[in-house]
């Protein structure tokens, strides 16, 4: 399979056919710690590849510090590609929509979607604040 699409944002909401991204981020500032996040949204499109026709896979997303394997989110999903020869059916989009999310330190967060123990992509955010309060040790 091949990532299309792995991103997190404001909001993430499918309207027909369509992917609707609303405030792609790469920095969240706080004020105090910990913070409260919301809204927090995550985007996902695959592609099947020839390998994947028929296929289902269990996945996770997952949402963790960078210095920890504690995740602050962990949802399974299926990834489900068609039988058919390549389309555009071929795809499968996920939009996960979460909040309030507490945020215990600043530091350098991770978004993962994993096949098993593969690690099939990943996105970072950095959490800065005025009274930051640093990562877990």
């Amino acid at each position: 399979m091949k990532t299309v699409i792995f991103t997190h944002a404001d909001s993430v909401e499918v309207y027909g056919n369509k992917l609707v991204i609303i405030g792609i981020f790469d920095a969240i500032n706080c004020d105090k710690f910990p913070a409260v996040l919301r809204p927090f949204g995550v985007a996902i499109k695959v592609r099947a590849e020839r390998r994947d026709y028929g296929k289902t896979y269990d996945a996770k997303v997952s949402f963790r510090t960078q210095r920890s394997n504690k995740p602050i989110i962990k949802v399974p999903i299926q990834l489900k590609f068609p039988k058919s020869e390549p389309s555009r059916m071929s795809m499968c989009i996920y939009v996960l929509n979460f909040g309030p999310l507490k945020l215990e330190v600043a530091g350098r967060y991770v978004l993962e979607l994993k096949v098993g123990a593969n690690l099939i992509c990943n996105d970072f955010v950095d959490v800065v604040g005025k009274q930051a309060k640093k990562g877990n040790k």
